[in-house]
């Protein structure tokens, strides 16, 4: 038999990844716990949403909002952004101009930003002093896993559309 290390790296790679996932795979799979509002809980910190599951359901994230008993009355357009995310900061801006429009007519929603808490980052939020938008954040007690921007349309809290891009105006 041929022992050469060249042969055997792949599976000394193969060997370590059963290793990693039984370690951290495994347990963190049995912790799942999926809630019936459309988030996942992987244990007491970390939380993965799932949005296409809040259709028609009240908004699972007002109590992590700071501000949030706002979004409970009335028509809100929710995004989620993260201060870091290059997508995310080129859509703001025109949020903020659809909610500088949007504020002169009561039959328009209005506009809420909701960062993400990034941890320590040093990047300058994108939001203009005195933006029209309600600008809150997510409670930084936990970690988020949520693709961004995120658009939810909430009519009274409750969940009417929900869109990854951001990019529809029919979510009045």
């Amino acid at each position: 038999a041929d022992a050469r290390p060249e042969r055997l790296l792949p599976a000394v790679r193969g060997a370590l990844v059963a290793i990693a996932w039984i370690a951290v795979g495994v347990p963190l799979f049995l912790a799942t716990q999926r809630s019936d509002e459309g988030t996942v809980f992987a244990d007491q910190r970390l939380i993965v949403v799932d949005p296409e599951s809040w259709l028609g359901r009240a908004f699972p994230l007002l109590s992590h909002v700071e501000e949030g008993e706002q979004l409970r009355r009335g028509r809100w357009v929710v995004v989620l952004y993260r201060k870091d995310c290059p997508i995310c900061r080129e859509e703001l801006p025109r949020y903020e101009a659809r909610a500088q429009q949007w504020i002169r007519s009561a039959e328009h929603a209005r506009i809420a930003l909701v960062e993400i808490p990034a941890g320590a980052s040093s990047v300058r939020d994108p939001l203009p002093p005195g933006s029209a938008c309600l600008h809150t954040r997510l409670s930084g007690a936990n970690v988020w896993v949520v693709a961004t921007p995120l658009e939810v349309s909430l009519v009274d809290g409750w969940v009417t559309h929900v869109s990854r891009t951001g990019d529809e105006d029919d979510a009045s």
